[in-house]
């Protein structure tokens, strides 16, 4: 079972980054009054800013109910049932938190780290492809451990996914308040 990946002695390390954001539910809705109302955003960037806002949102939301999965199975009996939700949970951030960089960084023409060199953002990628091209035949290609998220060819810290997720968090909230 995934949850033989968390040590006999769990600690739950997975800060909720969403509450630095109290009205990231409310982004979307903010860069459409916005949009109505000003021209802050270029009609031509509309697309990307409702791609990047949405995927931020979601990861963070996904993130929090990772941390409350690995609450359930820290603070009561251990089960499989939230360890897998906690992973699946994990699988959905790390893909929309992907994706909400890979458009940002398409979009003003940055590299988001360089082939092989080991970074964070590096690591996040060969999670995320690890994630998006799951075979079910395969024994668990990703996992959770106590530190962070892990498959065979990285790991990710709880801090470093945070460090990423709250940048790109804050990427979003700027946008939707029109860049300010």
């Amino acid at each position: 079972c995934g949850a033989g990946r968390i040590g006999a002695s769990p600690e739950v390390n997975v800060r909720d980054i969403a509450e630095q954001f109290p009205l990231a539910d409310r982004w979307l809705s903010v860069l459409g009054i916005s949009h109505i109302f000003t021209t802050s955003i270029p009609p031509q960037h509309l697309p990307l800013a409702i791609q990047l806002i949405g995927k931020a949102e979601f990861a963070l939301s996904a993130y929090s109910a990772l941390g409350r999965e690995l609450r359930i199975l820290v603070d009561e009996t251990p089960t499989w049932t939230p360890y897998y939700r906690a992973l699946n949970y994990g699988e959905s951030a790390i893909s929309s938190l992907y994706q909400a960089r890979h458009l940002a960084g398409k979009h003003f023409g940055l590299r988001l780290f360089e082939k092989d060199d080991g970074s964070p953002m590096h690591r996040l990628n060969s999670l995320y492809n690890v994630a998006k091209h799951q075979v079910a035949q395969q024994d668990e290609p990703m996992w959770l451990t106590n530190e962070g998220f892990a498959c065979g060819a990285a790991t990710l810290s709880y801090q470093e996914f945070e460090d990423i997720l709250g940048g790109t968090a804050a990427l979003a909230e700027a946008v939707a308040n029109g860049g300010q």
